[in-house]
């Protein structure tokens, strides 16, 4: 496999385990709050309705964007939305409208399922055809299930061991 895909898949993975890691452990860190099961529901479901919904939109316009823009874009509106999550929350705590918070979440994953599909629709431009290509697509397709199996452990443990404060600074370093 070319450097190119190796370096985009690995700051892709730690960006991908951290947005995923946090989002978890902001629901964990919201139920602590409140002890309403509702709250941390809420962000799961949120976090997959933005998903799925801007997969379908981006999937169709995708093509016609330039793929380094649009991922610095994503990284962009990620930051900014975790830079925002630590004002608002480590200023105003529990206060903050739980509404707000879902909103700035679901731009969170948004941005990140932006990436990932940016990110795949790179693979066949960044490795040449044949066996290279497919274990890199294999590795890509792996990488999202490790996330997908870290991520709550990881968000849980932060969440139970640092609290916000870890939740957000693993976000804005993953980012």
């Amino acid at each position: 496999m070319r450097r190119p895909f190796t370096v985009l898949w690995l700051g892709q993975l730690v960006s991908n385990l951290g947005t995923q890691a946090s989002l978890y452990g902001m629901g964990l860190w919201l139920f602590q709050q409140q002890w309403r099961v509702l709250d941390f529901a809420a962000v799961a479901v949120v976090v997959q309705l933005a998903r799925l919904a801007i997969l379908p939109l981006l999937g169709e316009r995708l093509a016609g964007w330039p793929r380094r823009r649009t991922m610095l874009m994503a990284n962009a509106i990620g930051g900014g939305v975790t830079v925002g999550l630590a004002l608002l929350l480590l200023r105003d705590g529990s206060e903050v409208p739980i509404a707000i918070l879902l909103i700035l979440l679901a731009i969170s994953a948004a941005a990140e399922a932006a990436l990932v599909l940016c990110f795949s629709s790179l693979i066949t431009t960044l490795v040449p055809k044949g066996p290279a290509q497919t274990r890199a697509t294999g590795l890509f397709a792996s990488s999202d299930g490790l996330v997908l199996s870290l991520a709550p452990f990881l968000g849980a443990w932060l969440a139970a061991e640092a609290g916000l404060r870890g939740v957000l600074l693993l976000d804005g370093f993953s980012f």
